[in-house]
C-alpha cells in the first residue's frame, strides 16, 4: 500500500511478532532444560534405592519402603512426562466408596469416625488409574494423619469434594505442603511424596486445590472446572 501509516503499523506488528517470536522460543527452551533437569535427579533417586535394596543389611521392612518410594518416584517421573495419555469419565462418588471399602479395613485399630455426604454426582474426565491415584491418596493422608478416634469428612458435590480429618492442632505449612519429602508428621507410614503426587495430578487436569485448617479440621478442597 503507498500509505505511509499502513506501512508504519505493518512494521510495528511484524517487529512485534518477532520479539514474541523470540520470546516463545527462550521460554520453550527454558522448558525443556527444566523437565531434563528434573529428570535426573529423580533418576538418581531411583539408582540409590536400587543399590540401597540389595544391600545384604537392608531388612524386609525396609525393602518394603524402599519400594514403596521406588515406586512413588517412577509415577512422578511419569506423571511430569505425560504418559498418561487415556482418559475416560470417571464418576468419584463410585470411586471413593470403593477406596474406602479398602482403606477402613486397614485403619481399623484407629476406630475412625466416617461421614461421607454425597449431595451431587461428581463426574470428571481423566486418566483411570491417575484418578484413582488422587482420591488415594488424599484419603489415605486423612487416616494416616488423624488420631485415634478422630474424625473424617468427605463432601461430595458437583464439582467439588473436599476431604476433612482431625490432626495435629495446628495449621500446615502451605509452602511445604505439596513439596517432595517435606513430610510436616512423623508418621512412620508416610513417605513425603503422597501429597507431592497429587500436585502433580491435579496440575496436569487443571484441577484446583486448596488447603484450610478450621475448627480442628484439615481440609483438602478440590474444584474441578
Amino acid at each position: 500500500t503507498p500509505i505511509e501509516e499502513f506501512k508504519i503499523l505493518n512494521e510495528t506488528v511484524q517487529e512485534s511478532v518477532n520479539q514474541s517470536d523470540k520470546l516463545y522460543n527462550k521460554q520453550r527452551h527454558f522448558v525443556e532444560n527444566a523437565a531434563h533437569e528434573l529428570q535426573t535427579p529423580l533418576a538418581v533417586c531411583m539408582n540409590k534405592l536400587e543399590l540401597l535394596s540389595e544391600h545384604p543389611d537392608c531388612t524386609e521392612d525396609q525393602l518394603k519402603e524402599i519400594a514403596g518410594l521406588h515406586q512413588s518416584l517412577l509415577l512422578l517421573s511419569r506423571i511430569d512426562n505425560k504418559q498418561f495419555p487415556e482418559t475416560r469419565d470417571i464418576c468419584l462418588n463410585h470411586l471413593i466408596h470403593k477406596i474406602l471399602e479398602g482403606i477402613n479395613d486397614i485403619y481399623e485399630r484407629k476406630a475412625l469416625h466416617l461421614r461421607v455426604s454425597e449431595k451431587e454426582s461428581l463426574v470428571c474426565t481423566m486418566n483411570e488409574s491417575l484418578g484413582t491415584t488422587l482420591i488415594t491418596n488424599l484419603i489415605k493422608n486423612a487416616y494416616v494423619h488423624n488420631y485415634e478416634k478422630g474424625d473424617i469428612g468427605i463432601t461430595i458435590s458437583r464439582r467439588m469434594l473436599t476431604i476433612a480429618n482431625t490432626g495435629i492442632d495446628k495449621t500446615l505449612d502451605k509452602e511445604l505442603l505439596f513439596a517432595r519429602f517435606a513430610s510436616q508428621s512423623k508418621q512412620q507410614e508416610s513417605t513425603g511424596l503422597g501429597l507431592a503426587i497429587v500436585k502433580s495430578i491435579v496440575d496436569l487436569y487443571s484441577i484446583r486445590i486448596d488447603y484450610q485448617y478450621a475448627n480442628g479440621m484439615h481440609t483438602f478442597t478440590l474444584l474441578f472446572y
